[in-house]
């Protein structure tokens, strides 16, 4: 019996270990599990040609994604089957990777399970695709994702930003002061939220986000055809 007890909690503790559970909030930052409305498990002994299977929950444990990654030292590509699913539990769509890009079909439905669109890659790029709306009807392709964009591109960004910092006088001619932001395009294509990721003195930090929020319209981006959020990594100099 105790030999019995002995292999069952070796097997127990094998199981917790290769399993990670993260606790998230609605911007999905990790929180601490009281104030979590997601959860998030990772798992690196699942069946599969993967390195790591990470489902996300919300918090009632309804399942929303599951992601399947290689690991490359501290990097994480996709690889496999991915998955999400709607609220109501039906599946939205599933898709294969292999080595960070789309190979295979892409399968997509709406909540009531009818085809919303088939799209078949391989190496990334679309060889095949076919999209029907509500009603069954076939409709004119559209990419998977649009991105959101400025109005001028990278040089549009760049020009109003050119405009919008001003350089404050105590900075030392000759001197750059960087600072690296992210911030999100919501789907009305204006940005709602922004995120320091390496901040500058908070003079800095101040007129940047104050200059972010007050950029003009982006055009918002799309997936699968309905507008989302979208985050965008946005580095800023002041040169003098």
């Amino acid at each position: 019996m105790k030999k019995l007890l002995f292999f069952s909690f070796l097997i127990s503790s094998t199981f917790s270990f290769s399993q990670d559970t993260i606790y998230l909030d609605s911007d999905y930052k990790e929180v601490l599990p009281v104030n979590a409305v997601y959860f998030q498990v990772e798992d690196r002994t699942a069946p599969g040609k993967q390195d790591l299977l990470t489902s996300l929950f919300r918090i009632n444990g309804e399942i929303m994604k599951q992601r399947s990654f290689l690991e490359k030292g501290k990097k994480t590509i996709l690889h496999g089957l991915q998955k999400t699913w709607y609220d109501n539990g039906q599946l939205f769509y599933q898709e294969t990777y292999k080595n960070g890009k789309r190979h295979g079909d892409l399968m997509a439905y709406w909540e009531d399970s009818s085809r919303r669109r088939h799209d078949t890659f391989k190496n990334g790029k679309l060889k095949s695709g076919k999209i029907w709306n509500r009603k069954g009807q076939e409709e004119e392709h559209y990419p998977v994702m649009i991105s959101a964009e400025f109005p001028g591109g990278q040089k549009g960004i760049a020009d109003y930003l050119r405009k919008s910092l001003p350089i404050p006088e105590t900075q030392k001619s000759g001197t750059e002061v960087r600072l690296l932001v992210r911030i999100r395009i919501g789907k009305d294509g204006f940005i709602d939220q922004i995120d320091i990721i390496e901040g500058a003195p908070q003079w800095y930090n101040a007129v940047t986000t104050n200059a972010l929020l007050n950029m003009p319209q982006w055009k918002p981006g799309y997936f699968m055809g309905d507008p989302v959020n979208v985050w965008y990594t946005l580095p800023v100099t002041f040169r003098k």
